[in-house]
């Protein structure tokens, strides 16, 4: 585990902690960009756009990028699943990220998991 994963965990719980688990997805990607902006340059909803014969179709939103590569997508729902890895899985790749995290507050217990490469790694 690296410093900044235990930095994450740290700051998800504290977010965790006061808000609970009954709040939207939106609601925790605020507050935990209020803590993440002590430490990094933070983008929420960082626009990446979809293209086709070099037009673009459609854009994807990132809920929190760090350091303009590092993506973190946030959910509030029961149980994380093969559609949310795969939406970190394509952002990292449309980023060109080696690694990015999903983050899970509306669990009865807070799930961070993190993606290195071509491999998962659940940290809590």
């Amino acid at each position: 585990m690296t410093r900044f994963d235990r930095y994450l965990i740290k700051m998800c719980k504290e977010v965790y902690e006061e808000m609970g688990h009954y709040h939207r997805e939106n609601t925790y990607q605020n507050a935990l960009v209020i803590e993440l902006r002590n430490m990094f340059n933070v983008i929420k909803e960082y626009p990446l756009p979809i293209e086709y014969k070099n037009q673009i179709i459609n854009t994807y939103f990132v809920d929190i990028v760090l350091d303009y590569d590092l993506p973190i997508e946030i959910k509030s729902i029961k149980k994380l699943g093969k559609k949310e890895e795969t939406q970190i899985w394509n952002y990292m790749k449309f980023i060109s990220s080696d690694e990015g995290y999903l983050i899970n507050f509306g669990h009865d217990n807070l799930e961070i998991w993190k993606y290195i490469k071509n491999k998962k790694v659940v940290l809590i």
